[in-house]
Order: structure tokens, then C-alpha cells, then sequence
């Protein structure tokens, strides 16, 4: 019995494994208890953090109803799902669309695709204004978008206050040629609602390895993360049932602890750790639960982890990472 979740007749049971030397008795984990409160895994490389998830996800497959899971696949491990059932995309499939961000935010990410330099405030805040200006154009219902040709174009209808070698300056940034290599801004680009495609099929694997643009992977991560929650608010609102349950590899490059010098891109100013923080802190209400995942407890923001209630940790050798487990688990102690 004590290997057995307490709530077993009214959760959906998953057996991921046997007490070691006794194989009649499973070791089961309760999927409708990780989507109230989470699951934090952690272990050393090849310590079988990446093996327990797919175990996790065929055995979910197999189960009615069946979870829904989104894996956020860092590495291109989890391909092998599909074999099974599950859907794995390239992430850009998600990438949100530009009339999907904010306008300071878009503003700011064509600036860094385009090499805008971070301390050229000038050229940036003009940035923000084609931006703004192409935004309440379309909200006035014109026949505007964010293309390469209208970002190009907007640059002339600033205001003449504008100094002609600003305004050339800008002119080079938002040249149409330069704008149209970047995938953001492809009007051909396939493009998925990740709620739809959750909805049809129970285990979806968002692939990060297919290209390494770090800004388009924080944008997708957190588009996903929101409108996933999002819609689990609403149908909650509309009292209809509804769960899933995010696993979000190597979480240290998403929601790093300040100053462990892991930061890689800028989680934090494409809103990625705000909406991981967010999620995991509220969303367990609403039967959004998160599996995050990492080599390095120590490097992972420490609101996150305290918010999972369930702890699933493999081999571990670094003393940080081993406190920081201990600190975060009831076993207070070393041992």
C-alpha cells in the first residue's frame, strides 16, 4: 500500500516502475496529481531523466482517458514517441505570428534579429513606433500587416521631427530584403494552435533542436505555455473538463537562477521565464500541471522548483545541486 497513491480509485494511475527485487509491487504516479501540482525531475546526464518520460508518455498513451502531454524537447530525444502515436513538430510550427505580440516585444525582437546594437536606444524606439503605427492600422481595419514591405514602407511616414540620418539609419535596419530572410515574417510559414493540436492528439513533442534561434524558441515556449493556460481558464470558466501537463526540458535555459551565469539568450525579456513562473504558480488550478526537468538543480529558479509538489530525483554528484534538492524536499538533512 505505501507504493500506491492514496487517491488511486479517483486519479489516473501511471506504473513506472517495480520495487527493486519485488516486481508484484509497482510504483505508480498519479497524472491527475502532477497536473494540480507539478513534477520537478533532476538527475545527472544518462541517469535516465529523459528514459522515465518516455516511459511516462507510453504508458499515458495507453490509459483512458488519455492525458494530454506537450513535451518541450531541447535535444531531439523524444522522436521516438512517434512510434507510438505521438506527433512530434519543429517548433517553428508554433512560433507565434507578428500581429500575435505585443508591439514592444515585436519591436524589440526585430531589433535583436536584425542586429540592432542593445545600447542604440534611438533606433529602437523608432522601432516601437513603426511598430505601433502598423498595429492601430490594423486595428482601424486597413489592409495592413507585418510584412517586410510595410515595415519598409512605415519607415517614410514617420514624422518629419526625424533626422535624416536617423531615418537612413532605420531605413538600412528595416530594409525589405533584410526583413524578408527573416522566418518571422514569412507569410508562407505553417503555422499551429497548440490547443488544437493537443486536443487531437494526447502526446505532442515540440522539437527546439530543428533550428538554433534562440529568440524564436523563447517566443514559442512562451506563446504555447500561455495560450495552453489560457484555455484551460476559459473552459474552466465554462465549468467543461479539460488538462495537460508540460514537460519542459533542461528548464535552466528557460527560468535560470539569477546569477549561476547559465543564461542563455534572454528568457526573461521574451517573457518565456515570466510565463513558466506564471504558469507553474497558478495554472495547477486549472489542471495545467508542468514536468520540469534539469541536469542542474542549483541553476534552476528556485520559485519554480518549490512549486512542484512531487520530486523525482536521479543520480546526483554535485554538492549545490545535492543541497539544493535537500532544501527543497522534507528530508531537510543530508542523508
Amino acid at each position: 500500500q505505501f507504493f500506491r497513491p492514496q487517491k488511486g480509485r479517483d486519479g489516473l494511475l501511471i506504473t513506472i516502475g517495480h520495487v527493486s527485487k519485488h516486481k508484484s509491487i509497482p510504483v505508480q504516479i498519479d497524472l491527475s496529481e502532477v497536473a494540480k501540482g507539478h513534477m520537478f525531475i533532476c538527475g545527472m546526464t544518462r541517469s535516465g531523466k529523459s528514459t522515465f518520460v518516455v516511459n511516462l508518455a507510453i504508458n499515458a498513451m495507453s490509459t483512458r482517458p488519455s492525458p494530454r502531454i506537450i513535451i518541450i524537447d531541447r535535444r531531439g530525444e523524444y522522436s521516438v514517441l512517434s512510434e507510438y502515436g505521438a506527433l512530434v513538430f519543429d517548433y517553428r510550427a508554433f512560433l507565434p505570428r507578428p500581429r500575435d505580440i505585443q508591439p514592444n516585444l515585436l519591436a524589440d525582437v526585430l531589433a535583436d534579429l536584425l542586429g540592432v546594437p542593445s545600447g542604440d536606444k534611438t533606433i529602437r524606439d523608432y522601432m516601437v513606433r513603426v511598430v505601433s503605427m502598423i498595429r492601430r492600422d490594423m486595428e482601424k481595419g486597413e489592409p495592413v500587416g507585418f510584412t517586410p514591405e510595410a515595415l519598409a514602407d512605415y519607415v517614410d511616414r514617420l514624422p518629419g521631427r526625424i533626422q535624416e540620418g536617423t531615418r537612413e539609419r532605420l531605413r538600412l535596419y528595416l530594409d525589405k530584403e533584410r526583413l524578408e530572410r527573416l522566418y518571422l515574417l514569412r507569410q508562407d510559414r505553417p503555422f499551429y494552435d497548440i490547443v488544437e493540436v493537443v486536443m487531437a492528439n494526447p502526446v505532442v513533442v515540440v522539437d527546439l533542436s530543428t533550428d538554433p534561434n534562440i529568440i524564436y524558441q523563447h517566443l514559442t515556449v512562451a506563446h504555447m505555455i500561455r495560450r495552453v493556460v489560457y484555455h484551460a481558464i476559459e473552459r474552466a470558466r465554462r465549468k467543461e473538463p479539460f488538462a495537460a501537463i508540460f514537460v519542459v526540458e533542461e528548464a535552466q535555459y528557460l527560468a535560470p537562477e539569477k546569477g549561476m551565469r547559465i543564461e542563455v539568450g534572454a528568457p526573461e525579456k521574451l517573457g518565456v521565464e515570466k510565463a513558466l513562473v506564471e504558469g507553474i504558480s497558478q495554472a495547477g488550478g486549472y489542471n495545467v500541471g508542468f514536468i520540469v526537468m534539469t541536469q542542474r538543480p542549483a541553476y534552476v529558479m528556485k520559485s519554480v522548483i518549490s512549486q512542484c509538489n512531487t520530486i523525482l530525483c536521479f543520480r546526483l554528484r554535485n554538492p549545490n545541486d545535492q543541497d539544493t534538492v535537500s532544501r527543497y524536499t522534507e528530508y531537510g538533512g543530508e542523508r
